[in-house]
């Protein structure tokens, strides 16, 4: 339902409300933004409407996590024919923790002496976070070797339908030193001034070398509606930035001085 190709950045939604019964939306919106010539992180926005009970699973590779930001201790299982186990879990962490993976080279892709990492950094509002292992085939072609490897569970609940959830991430590969610093969500304002939903995402990401990234997603579909109500045509705000914008995406860059380097705009969507 959506393709960008713009300077620097990269998205594609996709969105399946009718996958499951209950479910009144299905989208996910995934960006990925340049931070050099071969240094990029992916904004990844997952909107689920329905039912009673939302779990999202990240998978890396064959290694080992280090958490940041959470307390795990032990938790329950999933369940749900699932074939995970040794679950450790943070029912109620702060947005903005991280789990960083040491890649094992298992298959022997890298150069001699290369190392690469893979950090995901969790802004979901009001989720639980469990840290677990999956099963895997881990053999190549005939080879039925098995293996256990690190995964994560970012999980909210509640009694009754319908639950809206709105997961965000930010994921990056990097080998010595990640080229994000930090990143958060950031309060988003209709014209009028009232704070919007969850549902719409403003992220701000900190870059190493200084510079800002701002990245706006609305949520298009918007299947629950107001309060407060806001227009399809209407403009999107972030106060801190100065910024407003009535298209799916906005993207902005600003140098370590201030000055705006790099817009990019995902026009809204056509009506009738």
């Amino acid at each position: 339902t959506l393709w960008l190709d713009g300077p620097g950045v990269r998205a594609v939604r996709a969105s399946g409300a009718n996958l499951y019964e209950q479910t009144r939306q299905y989208e996910r919106t995934v960006l990925l933004v340049d931070v050099g010539d071969s240094e990029f992180y992916i904004l990844d926005i997952f909107r689920v409407v329905g039912g009673t009970d939302h779990a999202k699973f990240i998978g890396s590779h064959f290694g080992s996590v280090q958490t940041t930001g959470l307390t795990l201790r032990p938790g329950s299982e999933y369940g749900h024919d699932t074939v995970l186990r040794n679950f450790a879990t943070d029912p109620n962490p702060a947005p903005g923790w991280s789990a960083d993976w040491t890649i094992q080279d298992r298959y022997g892709y890298l150069p001699p002496g290369k190392s690469l990492h893979f950090r995901y950094t969790d802004l979901t509002a009001h989720a639980e976070a469990s840290l677990c292992e999956a099963w895997v085939i881990a053999g190549q072609y005939n080879d039925t070797t098995e293996a256990w490897v690190p995964r994560l569970m970012i999980r909210r609940r509640v009694e009754s339908a319908p639950l809206a959830s709105t997961f965000v991430s930010l994921m990056e590969p990097y080998e010595k030193q990640p080229a994000v610093k930090a990143a958060r969500r950031v309060p988003l304002v209709s014209a009028n001034g009232a704070a919007l939903p969850d549902r719409h995402v403003a992220v701000e990401i900190e870059l190493a070398d200084g510079r800002k990234d701002l990245i706006i997603v609305r949520d298009t579909e918007d299947p629950l509606g107001g309060p407060p109500s806001l227009s399809p045509a209407e403009p999107i705000c972030v106060p801190s930035w100065k910024a407003h914008s009535d298209g799916q995406i906005l993207f902005l860059r600003r140098e370590p001085g201030g000055a705006i380097a790099r817009t990019v705009v995902a026009p809204a969507p056509k009506r009738g």
